[in-house]
């Protein structure tokens, strides 16, 4: 009867430490996915900001020169 204790708690043992390791294995994955996509967005939001910013500076341009274009016809 003992063996069978002792069986039934190996068993027991086995079964919480392969649960803990795949659970840690699990949020090491996750935790790597999420930041990985964080990492994107953000390289992402800097890439549209620059656009952005480009696209400010043409039409500022673009706005001036039709300006003094303007300027010198009359």
């Amino acid at each position: 009867m003992l063996s069978l204790r002792s069986r039934a708690a190996n068993l027991a043992h086995k079964t919480t430490v392969l649960t803990l390791v795949g659970l840690t294995v699990f949020g090491f994955v996750e935790v790597g996915i999420l930041f990985n996509r964080r990492l994107v967005q953000s390289r992402e939001l800097a890439t549209q900001r620059e656009l952005n910013k480009l696209s400010q500076e043409i039409s500022s341009e673009s706005m001036s020169s039709s300006i003094n274009d303007d300027n010198k016809s009359k």
